[in-house]
């Protein structure tokens, strides 16, 4: 290898521009290892709130508190501002929000959410047929969700929403729905694929 002084200005460039290459590289692989260190610990921490909701379920002595917890847990997880459950009734035409979840600062709901008819929820297709409804930002819902559209425009803080069928022995029981204000973490996406 020549000295720096000994090589051509062409020399100088070409090693320039590799190096600038290599640092690059460096650079995208620090920030590889740091996405994957931060997908490490998202799946650890699911794994723990997942354990913890089985293992409440398992020694179960309230099912009200335990339900709460669970929503309360798989919100924090999440970093949703709600976090919440509807349970059908017996003949499945009507829907009730039985549970809830807020995140801090977030008001509920729940009084609201009471006596639902399931046919004026565009979404209750997919949900029979034990699908995930996932809707990436709310004010671009289907045509078909106009009935639904008025009771986003007062939430604008819920830009995402999933809605997960609870399915018992082939029985549609109720729907669990978790909202948030921003873009879901890849955290959130590998829970709503466990439970699904």
């Amino acid at each position: 290898m020549l000295p720096d002084e000994d090589k051509t200005k062409e020399q100088l460039i070409s090693e320039l521009e590799g190096m600038r290459q290599r640092v690059a590289e460096l650079e995208v692989s620090e920030t590889e290892r740091k996405r994957m260190e931060e997908l490490a610990r998202s799946r650890l921490e699911l794994q723990r709130t997942i354990s913890a909701i089985s293992a409440r379920f398992v020694r179960l002595a309230d099912i009200d508190d335990a339900i709460n917890k669970s929503l309360a847990d798989i919100g924090k997880f999440s970093n949703a501002s709600r976090s919440y459950l509807f349970l059908f009734r017996e003949d499945g035409t009507t829907a009730d929000n039985t549970h809830e979840w807020c995140a801090e600062g977030v008001r509920p709901v729940i009084e609201n959410n009471q006596n639902i008819p399931t046919e004026t929820l565009w979404w209750m297709a997919h949900i029979r047929q034990g699908e995930l409804v996932q809707i990436e930002d709310v004010s671009r819902m289907p045509p078909e969700a106009s009935a639904e559209k008025p009771y986003w425009k007062v939430r604008t803080s819920n830009h995402c929403c999933y809605r997960l069928p609870m399915i018992l022995v082939g029985k549609l029981l109720a729907v669990w729905v978790l909202t948030m204000s921003c873009q879901p973490a890849g955290g959130v996406m590998t829970l709503v694929s466990f439970c699904a």
